[in-house]
């Protein structure tokens, strides 16, 4: 039989829309840099979609201004706590010698710009947080 080859195990099993196990690798692999319609034959994220759909609804439900009230009040109290200049923003900037490292062995994640720690606040967020990020910064509260 002329042309035929010997096939490894991914060229032999059928992705579900029919693409060999390889090539669906290649194109997870590669993602969307792919220049053709291919880099669109994925499966939907389920799980997030479900997930949107349960959650969006309650989102768009609640009151913007209490919300941002909630948020930009956590960062005053930190920044008043911290002796910062008030920013009127749920994003503070902490300007603190080792704080990124204090912050990380209390298990509290945050991301270090300029030189400076930079935390934000958001819905989720609580005052017993905002305790655990003082206490881990070892501010003497007032």
């Amino acid at each position: 039989m002329r042309g035929r080859r010997t096939q490894t195990l991914g060229q032999t099993l059928p992705h579900l829309y029919e693409l060999p196990l390889h090539r669906r690798l290649e194109c997870f692999r590669v993602g969307w840099a792919r220049p053709n319609r291919r880099r669109f034959d994925a499966s939907p994220a389920w799980f997030s979609a479900l997930g949107a759909g349960l959650t969006l609804p309650w989102l768009a439900s609640l009151d913007g201004t209490a919300v941002e009230a909630h948020t930009v009040g956590l960062a005053n109290r930190a920044c008043a706590e911290l002796v910062l200049p008030q920013q009127n923003s749920a994003i503070v900037s902490i300007p603190i010698a080792n704080a990124a490292e204090r912050l990380q062995r209390a298990g509290i994640r945050a991301s270090v710009r300029a030189g400076a720690v930079r935390v934000g606040f958001h819905l989720y967020n609580t005052e017993n947080d905002l305790d655990r990020l003082l206490d881990a910064l070892g501010v003497n509260r007032r």
